[in-house]
């Protein structure tokens, strides 16, 4: 197959569409993908690339990557939306006469926001092939959850665009299996959906990092990955506080938007000794840093939006074999208690997170490790990325066929 994949995010960024792209390439497919300059999460270009300058056209383990220009998101406010429109407009534009000649199928990576897939709407029209969308984000929920608009006149105004984009689709993929009720509200042609769940690529062996060395010989809690407001560092600070006299480390890597938040309250709050930030790491360095905690954490604010979602942290925690604490709402929560691979508590509750992280600390070593080995098996029978993939294809060669 000649796959097209769109999307706004990719390479150097780091999210699952990546190792989908290897992947494909790498079982015979020829694969190029219509993406932006990379700038996610820290709002700047990264190294070598920029506004002016490209480059427009890279290769990535065999994949053809083709660039358009759009302003990097920066702090936020009017200039993530001129980031999300800068995208539309060239990924369109650009996107139309960049496509590659011969194409076969259309897939597009739906991260926030849902307008990215109207390029590959776009191309649909000019090419006639299908088009398969793999939510990843549920809009306009998404939007009224972080707090960027309640109006409903606008709320409605994004409803009809989501169903707009929805009715030209040919196949919809939904990453949690609790998306269904709220995307067929908007799914009006009723094109056909499937639950292909989000994978965690397999760690690399690595030597331990000195970093990770040097953590303190305490019960460690582990948080990796990005730092937003949907993370809620206050309720992660208020649990910390709370067990101050515990001998507890609570070891957070990663960055984002609420990084200076949380330092600034780990000095205002004196939870030097409690609370260690040791800033975005390298995915390599991810499995040593996650063995050598007691239990991985993962939070998220008490949200409708949040509990349709699995966080992508659930399935790199499990992959590991590390036992995990649930500080979420809803479906994320729900997989780890069906999994039996670690605890739950009441998201935004902070007496409620310390509880369980005591909990967790007076279980015995071989609890916690039949918990993590718990969530391994999990994920090798739903999560592992063969699986999936393989699930993906399928669906890609079947839309192929219906479009000849």
């Amino acid at each position: 197959m000649n796959i097209l994949i769109v999307t706004q995010y990719f390479w150097p960024e780091s999210f699952v569409i990546n190792s989908l792209a290897t992947e494909l390439q790498n079982k015979g497919h020829t694969v190029t993908v219509l993406t932006g300059l990379p700038n996610y999460p820290k709002g700047e270009y990264y190294n070598k690339y920029g506004l002016f300058k490209g480059p427009w056209s890279e290769v990535y383990q065999g994949v053809k990557v083709l660039r358009v220009p759009l302003l990097n998101r920066a702090s936020g406010g009017l200039r993530l939306a001129l980031n999300y429109v800068s995208f539309v407009i060239s990924g369109t534009l650009l996107g139309a006469f960049r496509k590659p000649k011969n194409i076969d199928v259309i897939f597009c990576f739906g991260l926030s926001p849902v307008t990215l897939c109207l390029p590959a709407i776009f191309i649909k029209w000019l090419t006639s092939k299908k088009l398969v969308y793999w939510v990843q984000d549920l809009w306009p929920e998404s939007v009224s959850a972080v707090g960027v608009t309640q109006s409903k006149v606008v709320i409605s105004m994004l409803g009809k665009l989501v169903s707009f984009i929805y009715k030209n689709c040919d196949q919809i993929l939904i990453q949690s299996k609790a998306f269904t009720k709220s995307i067929d509200q908007y799914n009006l042609k009723n094109i056909p959906l499937t639950y292909i769940p989000n994978w965690a690529d397999p760690f690399p062996n690595t030597e331990v990092p000195d970093w990770i060395k040097n953590l303190p010989n305490n019960f460690k809690i582990g948080f990796a990955g990005n730092i937003g407001k949907a993370q809620d560092m206050k309720t992660l600070i208020a649990a910390a506080e709370i067990l101050k006299d515990q001998n507890i480390s609570w070891v957070i890597a990663g960055d984002g938007s609420d990084k200076i938040f949380l330092d600034q309250e780990i000095q205002k709050r004196n939870l030097q000794n409690q609370i260690i930030t040791v800033g975005r790491k390298s995915y390599s360095e991810m499995l040593p840093f996650f063995q050598t905690c007691d239990a991985m954490l993962v939070t998220l604010t008490d949200e409708f939006i949040f509990s349709l979602t699995i966080p992508s942290k659930v399935q790199a925690y499990m992959s590991s074999g590390r036992p995990m604490i649930a500080s979420v709402p809803g479906e994320g929560a729900r997989i780890v208690l069906e999994a039996n691979a670690g605890l739950s508590c009441q998201a935004e509750n902070a007496k409620a997170l310390a509880e369980t992280v005591l909990k967790m600390k007076n279980l015995s070593s071989v609890d916690r490790e039949k918990m993590g080995k718990n969530g391994e098996e999990y994920f090798k029978k739903y999560f592992e990325r063969s699986v999936v993939i393989d699930q993906i294809e399928k669906i890609l060669k079947h839309q192929m066929q219906v479009s000849k």
